[in-house]
């Protein structure tokens, strides 16, 4: 039987470094609880409540916060619920 090549860690790198990355920024906004942003980011991303809160200071305090890196369709997945739950989001390359 032939042997194929199996591929190497460099070779699984170079592939990985071509696809850019992008996070999702969720920003600060005086119109929701914090219990609606809890909730929303849970869903989104399946994250603690502890986590949630904190993601939620961190926005109130710096105005936005990345909550998600990852392919620009995963942000958009991550992104939906949020933004159907009125928060506001933005998508862009790290």
């Amino acid at each position: 039987m032939p042997r194929t090549k199996a591929a190497t860690n460099k070779d699984l790198d170079l592939d990985i470094a071509h696809e850019p990355l992008w996070h999702v920024l969720l920003f600060n906004c005086d119109c929701h609880t914090y219990d609606d942003v809890v909730l929303a980011l849970q869903k989104a991303i399946g994250c603690t409540v502890e986590q949630a809160m904190q993601y939620a200071l961190v926005a109130e305090q710096f105005g936005c916060v990345s909550i998600f890196t990852g392919s620009h369709s995963e942000c958009e997945q991550v992104a939906e619920p949020l933004v159907a739950a009125g928060l506001r989001v933005r998508i862009e390359e790290v």
